[in-house]
Order: structure tokens, then sequence, then C-alpha cells
């Protein structure tokens, strides 16, 4: 019965979303950056960018299979979002949208079925609740994102498909905590630098190790320099190791130090103070040595401590 609302919630949001691009919206044609196959159970997935006046948007999606197989890298995209919501969009395909439809339908249905079949067992599980058993909880809980979060990424040596890619490989890597992608807003800095915000935001117990995935992503090799990967995020609860209750509340810096031979690493600077925040023991440790790496200071996203 659990999985029959699960599936009914589904089934509501995306009524929800189909009614929400029925009203206005703002019409672009974007442009297909990547294509990534399926892998085991998952869908196939395509990376696109569309412009709102002079910013470029970026998003991952999963696209049905028989759809994928029709579509090249560089082809147009017709886009539409939400004009008060700019990275809420989807890809204006008349076929796509006609399954969206219909998936709801049958979605609605299946969980009708479910929530039927389960009131039998309902029964059994309030008696088990009251003889002190219990049913294995989630292994991680819900996340509610903050649409208002300051995370901040910013990436030298990488390119913007690069970065796309990086994300979709990280969200693989990480799917027990994420959805099916990763929304971002990609803005081009000078000398070639990145800045990623997440409009729909991150786990925040992940940001430590996104900045390192994408210092040392798999399968990739930089196009110029030696890449440079600095991060901002608030420091919360959700984050492994945190030494003092203090440092919570605080705006936090990210960066895989200089001359690393751990890689599972990252330092973090709270104010004038830096700590080694290691994966492997699941602690912060303070540190006297911030060993910044070489244009640290041109690209950290709080330059009053990049020093």
């Amino acid at each position: 019965m659990i999985l029959g609302v699960f599936i009914f919630v589904l089934a509501a949001n995306l009524f929800h979303q189909n009614r929400l691009f029925a009203g206005p919206t703002t019409k672009t044609i974007g442009s297909i950056e990547a294509l990534y196959p399926s892998k085991g159970r998952s869908n196939p997935q395509v990376a696109y960018c569309y412009w709102m006046g002079a910013a470029e948007l970026h998003t991952i999606a999963p696209i049905e299979q028989d759809i994928f197989n029709e579509l090249h890298i560089g082809q147009p995209l017709p886009v539409k979002f939400l004009p008060d919501s700019p990275t809420t969009n989807r890809i204006d395909l008349p076929r796509i949208n006609a399954e969206r439809q219909e998936t709801a339908y049958w979605m609605t249905a299946i969980s009708i079925l479910f929530i039927s079949a389960g009131a039998f067992t309902f029964r059994k599980a309030r008696q088990d609740i009251k003889s002190g058993k219990t049913h294995r909880k989630p292994r991680h809980g819900d996340f509610v994102p903050d649409l208002a979060n300051r995370k901040e990424v910013r990436a030298r040596g990488w390119t913007s498909q690069d970065f796309s890619k990086i994300l979709i490989d990280f969200r693989k890597i990480y799917d027990d905590y994420l959805d099916d992608e990763i929304a971002v807003k990609i803005d081009f800095l000078k000398e070639g630098a990145l800045r990623i915000t997440f409009p729909q935001d991150l786990p925040d117990k992940l940001f430590p190790f996104l900045i390192n995935y994408a210092q040392y992503p798999k399968g990739f090799e930089p196009k110029a320099d030696e890449p440079l990967v600095v991060g901002k995020a608030t420091v919360s609860r959700e984050i492994d190791g945190i030494p003092d209750s203090k440092l919570i509340g605080q705006e936090a810096i990210f960066y895989v130090p200089s001359d690393d031979m751990e890689y599972d690493i990252v330092y973090v600077q709270v104010g004038d103070k830096t700590f080694a925040n290691s994966f492997a023991s699941h602690k912060w440790k303070k540190v006297t040595d911030t060993r910044l790496p070489v244009g640290f200071a041109n690209l950290s996203p709080i330059p009053q401590i990049a020093t």
C-alpha cells in the first residue's frame, strides 16, 4: 500500500507539472550537448542547454529510449520554462508531452491497485508496530531542498560539457541520495572558468564529495592546465565530521589541497580556520598549513579568506 501511495504522489506531481506547463510559459530553442546511453536500470539521459537572455542554463534529464535513438549532439531542441522560474524547464516535444500525460494516467491506475491490495497488509503492519516490531527504515532520510541555498562551485580546466558529464557520473555514484538529475546553472567567468549554482539544491552531505570528485573525475583528461575546483556552502549538521557545533551556519570554502596524495580528502576554510575533512575517517582535523592550490585566490567564491 505504501508503494501505491508513493506512485499516487508521483502521478499527482506529474499531473501538477503538466498543469504547470499548460499555463503561461516561455519557449526557446536549446541545443543538445551530450547523450548518455542507458546503463542498467536507468533511462538514457540527455544534457542540453538553453538561454534566458544572456544567461546560459544547463539541464540533464532522463528520456525514453525510443526518443533517445532519434537525437544527436548539436540538434536544436525546443524547450519551455516558467517565466518566474527559468530553471523549471522541460523538453517541448509533442511526443514527449503525450507520453507524460499517458504515464500520469497509468501511474494513477496502478497506485489505486496497490492501495487496494495493501489494505489487508496494513492491518498486520499496525499489529507489528503495537507489538514492538519495526520495519527497515530507508537508507537515507528525505532530502528537502533549500531553493534559497547559496551553494556554488567554481571550476577551471573543464568545459561546461565536461562538467555536465561529471555531474551525471556523480549522480550515478550517489543515486541513493539523488534523484534522476542535478539541476544546475552554469555561468562563464573570465579566463575560461565556470561558476556552477544549484537552483534545486544539492544535499549538504554530498557537497564535499562533489568537490573532490570534480577534481578527480573518472575517465576525464583536463583540456588545459591542471583543473581546479573550489566550492562554497553553508556548514550544516548534515556534513560528516564537523568538530564544533559553532561552525554550523557559517559559510565555508571547500577545495582539494595542493600536492594531494590521498585523493579522498578536501580542505575546508571557515573564517580564519582551516580543516582537513577526511572521507576515510569522517572527521575534520584542524590544520595550520592551508596548502592552497595555484590559482585559488583568483577562483575562490569568498575572496576575503582566499589567502
